[in-house]
């Protein structure tokens, strides 16, 4: 055999391994390979498992509703939460109904941590074997809001004698940021009524009687970005049966170094 002949052959021999390859990547399919070379020279290929997409978690289902009596004290209150969730607390705002908080963890897939709550209440109209069921609910991710958290508060802002909602979702950050939500509750319904954005350097919104009271930092003095304002603006609000509105607002003086502003 010639040279030239030689030649030829080897490239086809190359090509033929390489080709082969290839298609063995493609039988394998979900496995990555890599090529270790040793000290001596010899080579040898390790498989390995590749990470699943972060499409493959799959968080259990919010339950939608549940059996059981009239007396909100008689569930099973980890029923009220996914299977995969950690129930942190529970009220009874009014007859027949309970609020649940929760909260669950991905590890280092997306959403990575979810947090909610969830207003059940009896409602056997709807539904005779299963009268429990879910009339308003609030999830948020750390991936997709932000949320690192909620602080939920009870008190009755509307005047009727049953407990209403006011929900922070803290998104963390050193300002201590986050989003205020006020949620009327109704026997059999619920609604967000006021939402707003608001930093613990820069104010606080707080249950007061029947009233909600907004109180934010204005002209801020420094010195530094936390702090401090030179007055606060104090607004009350007040439920007038179809939406909250404002009943006073006042401008004073900050304290010396108050923080928050107040």
């Amino acid at each position: 055999m010639n040279a030239r002949a030689r030649l030829l052959l080897g490239i086809a021999f190359v090509t033929g391994v390489a080709t082969g390859a290839a298609l063995d990547a493609k039988l394998v399919g979900h496995k990555r390979s890599r090529t270790v070379t040793s000290k001596v020279l010899q080579t040898r290929t390790v498989t390995r498992d590749v990470r699943p997409p972060a499409s493959a978690v799959h968080p259990a289902r919010l339950p939608w509703s549940l059996a059981g009596g009239s007396d909100a004290h008689d569930l099973v209150l980890g029923e009220t939460v996914a299977a995969d969730a950690q129930l942190m607390d529970a009220w009874y705002p009014r007859a027949h109904q309970v609020l649940v908080q929760w909260e669950r963890g991905f590890g280092d897939e997306p959403p990575y941590r979810e947090f909610g709550l969830t207003l059940w209440a009896y409602e056997p109209q709807r539904s005779k074997g299963y009268p429990w069921q879910p009339v308003w609910a609030l999830r948020r991710s750390e991936f997709r809001q932000g949320a690192e958290g909620l602080r939920t508060r009870l008190g009755d802002f509307t005047g009727d004698g049953h407990d209403d909602l006011l929900v922070f979702v803290d998104t963390d950050g050193t300002a201590g940021c986050g989003r205020y939500l006020a949620v009327v509750d109704r026997r059999q319904a619920a609604r967000t009524v006021l939402q707003r954005q608001l930093c613990l350097d820069e104010g606080e919104i707080v249950l007061r009687g029947h009233h909600l009271v907004i109180s934010e930092g204005v002209e801020h003095v420094g010195p530094s970005i936390h702090c401090c304002y030179r007055k606060t603006r104090v607004t009350t609000l007040a439920w007038n049966g179809f939406r909250l509105a404002i009943v006073r607002s006042r401008i004073h003086r900050n304290r010396p170094g108050g923080w928050p502003p107040r």
